[in-house]
Parts: C-alpha cells; sequence; structure tokens
C-alpha cells in the first residue's frame, strides 16, 4: 500500500476551504535510468482515482510527456510534473540521475618522463555526449605522474600509474606507463 502525501490544492465547499486533490506517492521521485517513471498520481480525499487530468512538465530536458501522458525521463535533472484538474492541481519533483559513462579520448597509454599531456574526457548517456559535469581527476602515484584540474597530465618518473577523472555520477581510469628519458 502506498503512503498518501497530500499535496494539497484548495477548494472551497460551502464557503470552507476543504483540500480536493492530492498525490498517492512522494513529492519527490529519484531514478536513475532514462525511460517510463512511475510516479505518483492524483487521487481524491477518499483514495479514488482521478482521470482526465492534464500533465505538464518543465523542463523538457529532463523528462517529457510520452503516450498516453507517461512520464518519460529522457536526461539528467530535476523537472517539475504538473496535473491539472478540474481548476485544481498537484505537482511533484522528478530526479533523473542516470549514470554516465565517462570514457578517455585518445588518452596515451605511454609517455616519458617529463613529458605532458592534456586528457580529454567525454560523457555517454544512452549512446549520446552529453556534459560531464565538473571532473575530480587524480593519479594513483604522484611520484610516478600527477595531474592537474584541467586534466595536464605531467610524467615524473618511470613506473606505471592509473589516473582517473570522477563526475558525480561516474569515473573513467586509464593506466599509464612512463619511462626513463
Amino acid at each position: 500500500m502506498r503512503t498518501v502525501a497530500w499535496l494539497i490544492a484548495w477548494g472551497c465547499v460551502g464557503g470552507v476551504s476543504t483540500p480536493l486533490l492530492a498525490l498517492d506517492g512522494p513529492d519527490r521521485v529519484r531514478v536513475q535510468s532514462l525511460g517510463p517513471v512511475d510516479g505518483p498520481t492524483p487521487v481524491l480525499p477518499g483514495g479514488e482515482s482521478v482521470s482526465d487530468v492534464v500533465w505538464t512538465v518543465t523542463p523538457d530536458t529532463v523528462a517529457q510527456l510520452g503516450e498516453g501522458g507517461v512520464i518519460e525521463a529522457i536526461g539528467p535533472g530535476e523537472a517539475v510534473i504538473r496535473g491539472d484538474w478540474q481548476g485544481q492541481s498537484v505537482s511533484w519533483i522528478l530526479v533523473v540521475e542516470p549514470a554516465i559513462l565517462l570514457v578517455f579520448r585518445e588518452a596515451p597509454a605511454h609517455l616519458t618522463a617529463g613529458q605532458t599531456a592534456t586528457l580529454n574526457v567525454e560523457g555517454r548517456l544512452d549512446e549520446k555526449v552529453v556534459d560531464t559535469g565538473m571532473l575530480k581527476w587524480s593519479t594513483s602515484d604522484s611520484a610516478i605522474a600527477v595531474v592537474d584540474e584541467l586534466g595536464v597530465l605531467t610524467a615524473v618518473a618511470p613506473g606505471m600509474v592509473y589516473v582517473s577523472a570522477a563526475s558525480s555520477t561516474g569515473e573513467a581510469m586509464l593506466e599509464l606507463t612512463v619511462s626513463a628519458p
């Protein structure tokens, strides 16, 4: 049984304010994948479901209305889902946090001590290239190689090191061999 979260649209019955429309679930739904979303539905105080609700989604870069009024998550971010019915409305927030695959592009596998290389990482979501957001760079051994906040890698001394780029939704790693000059 779902817990009723009353997001209330107020109506006026006989001069008294009465809650008429609510949601049968949470007012914030978090998903980690794209596609159809099972969100709360509008109900009347007795739990009776409501039909003919007109839904809107803002922004449409995060979610859209699919066939039959189904909410479809289409990209990362937050969207407000609003349902209007007979002059009343309810709304809930959809938070889409899909895992974004981070991939190094044309990264070196080998450098000589003293050489530098600028690393590039792209984000992929359902085979589309997307913004990676801020990346945090690191190496497994700073005595062998270091990388700055812009992804500039500097080979320091001979050895093998792992270089990582991490975002809030994913991580990419590469193995780098550093040879003597």
